[in-house]
Order: structure tokens, then sequence, then C-alpha cells
């Protein structure tokens, strides 16, 4: 981790790079590091911070629920492009609004399309269901890790059509890392979300023992993972960059705007994120790595992933081969 961090640092001198590595099956951190421009030897604390707009988990959130109610049909056609179905400024996709043409939901989920998620969560699920698996899955809540001053973050508020809309593409609300990471870790692990920890109790092996209740179906929960495998591998994925030739790597990608002190956003400023588990068909580690306003001449969006995805890579081919040997 430390040796990709510093290869991360070198290249793009980011605000700030952090790297967490879990077992998604005992929810037992392995591995923490950050480093800022300001603490170029971490802080542990970061790692339990609230950060605005948690894209990746949310909407992973979001399809989780539309298929454990039943409201997810993959072969649904709809527009892709722009949303102009609820009050306000029309939601775009990230291409500039240009779209896909009809496709089915399926393929938008692969694509990342912004126009999916707002029609899954404004016409599918509504807000009393996007609410109750935002509490399912522990947002808004400590995870109760061994970490001081752990922030509990703020469900976003759905006041409106639109704010619904916004909230499952991953707008409006806030998640530290950490609950991100228990959060994608009951997909891997099969719907169970379980109490992140560093330190083992006494005699404990198993999930049994950190296990805070069961989200979704095993059901669900596989059928996520091969969606967000396909997120990876499939020609049309928008996380083609995180593909592993060795480990099929299944995940989702981010990038959104940074906020000051204030909560106002700052424009020009960027996160950039993946979590993503191999093997995706029988995850062995989850690993989140966001990457806050690196210096770079890449366009935003698509092209940061490149900036995110060699440590990522890096980590998790590593660490598997690791295990392997073991």
């Amino acid at each position: 981790m430390e040796a990709a961090l510093g290869k991360t640092a070198a290249a793009y001198d980011p605000e700030k790079i952090t790297v967490i590595v879990s077992d998604p099956i005992t929810g037992e951190i392995l591995g923490m590091a950050n480093r800022s421009r300001h603490a170029p030897n971490g802080n542990p604390a970061d790692m339990a911070k609230a950060e605005h707009d948690p894209v990746a988990a949310f909407q992973i959130v979001t399809l989780a629920a539309a298929i454990e109610e039943g409201k997810f049909d993959p072969s649904e056609i709809y527009e892709s492009g722009t949303y102009k179905e609820i009050p306000g400024a029309p939601i775009r996709d990230h291409n500039n609004g240009i779209g896909w043409g009809k496709i089915t939901f399926e393929e938008g989920i692969r694509r990342s399309s912004n126009v999916a998620f707002a029609k899954l969560a404004y016409e599918h699920l509504q807000q009393h269901l996007l609410q109750e698996y935002w509490d399912r899955f522990g947002f808004g809540q400590k995870t109760g890790i061994e970490l001081q001053s752990e922030e509990s973050g703020a469900l976003p508020k759905m006041t409106g059509p639109r704010e619904v809309a916004l909230a499952s593409i991953g707008y409006g609300g806030s998640a530290s890392a950490i609950q991100q990471i228990a959060a994608v870790g009951a997909i891997a692990n099969g719907g169970e979300l379980l109490k992140p920890h560093l330190m083992k109790k006494a005699q404990a092996d198993s999930a049994n023992d950190y296990k805070i209740r069961r989200v979704v179906s095993e059901e669900t929960a596989k059928q996520v993972r091969e969606i967000l495998e396909s997120v990876v591998n499939s020609d049309v994925g928008s996380g083609r960059a995180f593909h592993i030739d060795k480990y099929p790597v299944a995940g989702k990608s981010a990038v959104n705007q940074k906020y000051d002190e204030q909560g106002k956003v700052m424009e020009g400023h960027y996160i950039a994120s993946f979590l993503g588990f191999a093997p995706s068909d029988d995850p062995k580690l989850l690993i989140y790595v966001a990457v806050d306003d690196p210096k770079t001449e890449l366009h935003v969006g698509i092209e940061w992933k490149k900036i995110v995805a060699p440590p990522f890579k890096e980590v998790m081919e590593k660490s598997l081969q690791y295990l392997e040997k073991r």
C-alpha cells in the first residue's frame, strides 16, 4: 500500500490519497494508509471522517435495493442521455448528456449512466425505499470501528423528486470511507452487513462475531456482484481501467466535486475513487482507493480513472498473490 501511495503521490501530488484493504467475509480491516500534502505520514482519523457525495457506494446500494425489491428488470429499455421527467435542471449522463441512445438498464449500469440510476430511484424505488436501504446498509450511523472521532455522516435529504433522483447517483449525503467499505462488503460477502474492525475479539474467527444484520438476500448480492464485474470486464463497462488479467474484479468508480468547510462546492476541485473486490466470484479482498485533487492535465471524468486504477491494481494483485502463496 505504501509503495502504491508513493508512486501516485510522486506522479500527481494530490491533496490526499487514501487506500483501505478489508476482508469482506469477516469485516476485518487488513490495512489502511493515507497521506496528504500537509501530512506526509498520514492520519488514520481521516478514514472515519464523513465526505460529501459517496457516489460509488450509493449507486451500488441503489442497484441492490432495486434488485431486492423486484424493481430492476435488466432487459428493460430506456432512453439514455438526459432525464427531464422531474422538476429542475435535467439530469445528464456523464458524456455531456449525449448518452448511448435506447439501451437496457443493465447496459446503463455498466456504463454508469446517471439517467439509469435516476429512473430507478424516482420511478421504481421512490423515497421511502431508498431511505430504508440507506438505513439497512449503515449510512448515517457510526460503524463502531476502533478509531477516535468516527463520524456518522448524513443521509441525503430527499425533500423532492430531484433530490430522490440525485441521491441514487450519490449526491446529497455524506459517508466515511469505512462506512463505504462496510456497505459494499455486504454485497461481496453475500448480503451480511458486518462491523468493520481493526482488532479481533479474543477467540473470534468467524463473521458471526461481527454480524450486524442481513441487508439483502444471497441471490441479490450475487446478481449485484455479477453486474459490478461487467462494469469492469465488459466491452462497454465504465470500469475497464481496473481490469486485472489474472483476477476478475467487480466494482464501481466515481469522480465527485469537493466542498469547502462551509459546504459550498469548490469549482474545479474533485475526488476520484474506486471501490472494488476480487476475485468477483469468491471475494477475498475489498479495496477502497481515493485520490483527492491530483495535479493533472487529464480531463476530469473518464480519464481520471487512469490515476486511480494503478494503485488499486497494484495493491489488489500483489495482495492476492501473497494470499495464494500463504
